[in-house]
């Protein structure tokens, strides 16, 4: 059998940012969740539980998954301290503690509730429209049009042909309606080339693979890499953060551009 890869080593500073964002955390929901009938306090962490899923899956805030399954842990935490503190109070017939508890718990559940409704949307979404990787059509024929057989006219909004203006990736060749993609037919500035999104990032990672050699091959004083090792450094998840950090430059570039 062939040997595993060995598992990457962690990031060196995801254990210091897992950490520090733990502390702001516990600090956070200790001070909500110990004053439950505190409305101002209930809506501090109500608000930051949906700003936070705003965020969720937004490159410019990339720890947002992060902090999302660390503030679920400390709520599941919260909703586990039921029995506990409930022989607690009931020797100590504190009613008020007992009600202050019955409703931090419930707002623990409520919050969870918000998280996991957002991830399961988050997940049907990518399981309707996946990620794909589209490979180059090899014969193209130049002056097809979306009603020949043979054309790829299914748009990203799932209806094909419809009688309006419509534009083919220039790498995959499916159509798409100018529409749905921000192009009028009306512009007259159209592009001589275009690429679909999805094209798009497949140039990308490409490109990215093809950086990583150069880079490697600069590295050991002119020998190419084993495919092994450009394997191991363009997997998914090292290729994602390097776009998404290419992303997060070109982005704070802009206004200084401007």
């Amino acid at each position: 059998a062939a040997p595993s890869r060995a598992e990457p080593p962690p990031h060196p500073y995801r254990s210091a940012v897992t950490e520090l964002a733990s502390q702001l955390l516990r600090s956070l929901t200790s001070r909500c969740l110990d004053r439950p009938d505190d409305a101002d306090a209930k809506g501090l962490l109500e608000e930051f539980v949906r700003d936070l899923l705003l965020l969720l899956g937004r490159p410019e805030w990339p720890a947002a998954p992060l902090v999302l399954t660390l503030l679920s842990k400390l709520l599941c935490r919260r909703m586990e301290r039921k029995a506990e503190v409930a022989v607690s109070r009931r020797d100590s017939k504190d009613a008020k503690a007992e009600r202050e508890e019955q409703a931090a718990r419930l707002l623990s559940l409520d919050l969870l509730g918000q998280v996991l409704a957002a991830v399961v949307a988050q997940r049907k979404l990518h399981a309707d429209a996946p990620l794909t990787f589209p490979d180059d059509k090899d014969e193209v024929d130049e002056a097809a049009q979306p009603t020949d057989a043979g054309e790829d006219a299914t748009c990203v909004c799932g209806r094909g042909y419809d009688g309006g203006f419509m534009l083919d990736c220039d790498r995959c060749h499916r159509w798409f309606h100018g529409s749905c993609v921000g192009i009028e037919a009306q512009e007259d500035d159209l592009p001589s080339e275009w690429f679909c999104e999805s094209c798009q990032l497949s140039r990308a990672v490409t490109k990215q693979r093809t950086t990583i050699s150069r880079l490697l091959s600069l590295a050991e004083g002119g020998g190419g890499p084993s495919e092994e090792t450009v394997d191991a450094l363009c997997s998914e998840e090292e290729v994602t953060k390097q776009l998404l950090l290419n992303f997060l430059e070109a982005s704070s570039a802009e206004p200084a551009a401007a």
